[in-house]
């Protein structure tokens, strides 16, 4: 009987809870003038990528690519071994004001799998990856130097480029994307 009383009450206080709920929810947006979208109406982009630099040591820095993928998108990696089109590159214009120092870096490293267009094996990037690419810059006056992500996105079949401009001013190294 006593399991029957709080249930009625814990039903009774659920339904003035939602019904309070609803109101207050109408009042913003009546207030407000706020414009409720549905999320599962948004078609979501396959990837995000944040690109950022640091400082090693004097005039040496690391640019980094972070690549977020959304689950079941993927990408061929740079180091995949084969010819395919639409592979993992990072490039930047400009070889007089700044050199690349060693190979990119994967982090984590991609595992050679069965790709899905040859049959063969690739190195397929299929969760998150930062990728690292050390260089010197030679700052004799101020500049500006233009850079390209290129890469197939991978269910989705289109190729992707992300172009992005390093800037040195005032002895200050900055990397911002452009449309």
């Amino acid at each position: 009987m006593n399991s029957i009383i709080i249930s009625i009450l814990l039903l009774g206080n659920y339904y003035s809870l939602d019904n309070m709920l609803s109101k207050e929810a109408n009042k913003s947006t009546n207030n407000e003038k706020s414009i409720i979208i549905n999320q599962n109406n948004i078609a979501e982009e396959p990837y995000n990528i944040k690109l950022q630099i640091y400082k090693v040591k004097n005039n040496q820095y690391r640019l980094e690519v972070k690549m977020d993928l959304a689950e079941g998108s993927y990408f061929v990696s740079p180091h995949s071994k084969g010819s395919y089109k639409g592979i993992f590159n990072i490039s930047i214009e400009g070889k007089n004001k700044l050199s690349t120092n060693g190979n990119l870096l994967e982090v984590p490293r991609s595992v050679e799998q069965i790709d899905p267009w040859k049959n063969s094996l690739a190195s397929i990037v299929n969760e998150n990856t930062t990728y690292k690419q050390t260089f010197t810059i030679v700052p004799q006056n101020d500049f500006e130097v233009t850079g390209l992500v290129r890469f197939v996105i991978e269910p989705r079949c289109t190729l992707e480029e992300v172009k992005f401009i390093i800037s040195y001013y005032s002895g200050e190294l900055k990397i911002k994307k452009t449309v």
